[in-house]
């Protein structure tokens, strides 16, 4: 089985169907590594791997340098990109109602005995999976495991708490209008992945969430939530034998579902200057530009990393914090990004400013992006970008969760484990004319969206510089 990586907060997987194995062979142990591997920056315990006759696939990671263990279980196609637009919601929705109860207990008995343990189950859901995670002591392993199987594979989805859920989704949903940061964001994506399914924000619409039924919730759950599409990490104290035995126990009556998947459409670019505004009576204008990026599997990835840490990833030490805010003063919080999904990411520049500088702080930043396309960075530019990433990386796996979260998405890729070898020999083998190349593939200063929360009649004119205005009342 080959491994992959992911560095950004993005939730991505491979494309394809995924069925039962029909071999007769599916509990037989694919590979183990005998010895640690270990790279410049991070040593690796040892870590096995079996796919389950359900076609669950176990990966397991030894740490038992501490009495913890943490468990992940992921679906790879349980995420909103895979319900409709009517049913916009549903899927987080389902993963919010795992722990509300099961066949045998309510929800307060099991925050009861969660918490009597001193353990953790949180349930959550993106564009494109939805997880379960476990985290407790080792010497409650069983006691956690039999609660964390019940969970994923017997929720009640007791009408009462789907109601009292609902209200709390539809309560989230007006406030976030209130929280304009994440609602311009919210606002960039309808547009930027206009005609996709990442275009639906995950927790669904206002429209929407009322008409959500328990019959939408159990069909969700009963196609979406089936073992021969999810992958078990498991990480912590524990010896690798007796917990792969464990885990074949507590699953052995959860069947195969009989469906596949497809995935959803690839992402289409942008064509042309698009500008919307979202008008409120406020002084503050908070503005994205953004744009379709590219998938997670792109080798372009590692370089386009160090191109964004100089850009505007580097907080004030990159060329946007700089420009905008400290020899400007233009705005309060700026900073660009490139993150990744399964059909493909986005790039996105932010920014909060008043409104009397909006179209000022955008036109620096458009400004910043065409001169990282048409002179070279700096070798000292690089240098820190690559100094970064070589100091930040180990910081990545310092606990159960880390690398939990990591070999899940290492499993979805199929690059292998040498990605932590690989990671940072990719990034110090990054040259200037390769930042050059990549500013001048990815950097789309000519066909974009922006989205800016503002007092649309106090900026109209000047962000007419930009494209096409729509006005959005509010």
């Amino acid at each position: 089985m080959k491994y992959a990586s992911i560095v950004l907060i993005i939730f991505l997987f491979i494309s394809g169907c995924v069925s039962a194995p029909q071999d007769g062979k599916s509990d037989k142990l694919l590979y183990q590594l005998e010895e640690k591997l270990t790279s410049p920056a991070v040593s690796v315990p040892v870590i096995s791997e079996e796919v389950l006759e359900n076609g669950l696939r176990l990966v397991l990671m030894q740490r038992n340098d501490l009495p913890v263990i943490h468990a992940l279980l992921s679906f790879v196609h349980g995420g909103s990109a895979f319900e409709s637009e009517e049913t916009a919601g549903l899927a987080s929705l389902t993963s919010s109602l795992l722990k509300k109860g099961t066949e045998t207990k309510t929800a307060s008995e099991i925050a009861e005995l969660l918490d009597f343990v001193g353990a953790d189950i949180s349930a959550s859901c993106s564009a494109d999976t939805a997880s379960v995670s476990l985290e407790i002591l080792s010497e409650y392993t069983d006691l956690g495991l039999d609660l964390f199987a019940e969970i994923i594979t017997r929720p009640l989805f007791e009408e009462q708490e789907i109601a009292r859920i609902k209200q709390q989704v539809l309560s989230s949903i007006l406030g976030n209008k209130d929280k304009y940061d994440s609602y311009a964001m919210q606002m960039l994506y309808e547009y930027v992945y206009k005609n996709h399914p990442y275009h639906r924000p995950v927790e669904g619409y206002e429209k929407t969430i009322p008409a959500l039924s328990r019959k939408d919730i159990t069909g969700f759950h009963k196609t979406h939530y089936i073992p021969n599409d999810a992958i078990l990490v498991v990480v912590g104290d524990f010896e690798a034998d007796v917990m792969t035995q464990k885990i074949k126990t507590i699953f052995a009556s959860w069947k195969p579902g009989q469906g596949s998947f497809s995935e959803p459409g690839e992402v289409k670019p942008v064509s042309g200057r698009n500008v919307i505004l979202i008008d409120k009576d406020v002084s503050q204008t908070t503005l994205c530009i953004g744009y379709p990026g590219f998938k997670r599997e792109n080798p372009d990835f590692y370089p386009v990393l160090l191109l964004n840490q100089i850009l505007g990833g580097g907080g004030l030490t990159s060329r946007v914090g700089r420009k905008v805010r400290t020899e400007m003063g233009l705005a309060y919080s700026v900073y660009t990004y490139f993150s990744s999904r399964r059909a493909g990411g986005s790039f996105v520049a932010f920014a909060q400013t008043r409104n009397e500088n909006a179209h000022l702080s955008i036109g620096a930043i458009l400004d910043e992006m065409k001169r990282i396309k048409e002179k070279s960075v700096e070798v000292q530019e690089l240098k820190a970008a690559k100094d970064y990433y070589n100091g930040s990386f180990p910081l990545r796996f310092e606990t159960n969760s880390d690398f939990a979260f990591t070999l899940f998405f290492i499993e979805m890729y199929g690059m292998g484990l040498s990605y932590f070898n690989d990671y940072l020999k990719f990034m110090n083998d990054t040259t200037i004319v390769d930042i050059r190349n990549m500013a001048q593939k990815y950097m789309k200063t000519e066909d974009y969206i922006i989205v800016a929360v503002t007092k649309a009649d106090e900026v109209m004119e000047q962000f007419k510089e930009f494209g096409d205005v729509e006005v959005i009342k509010e």
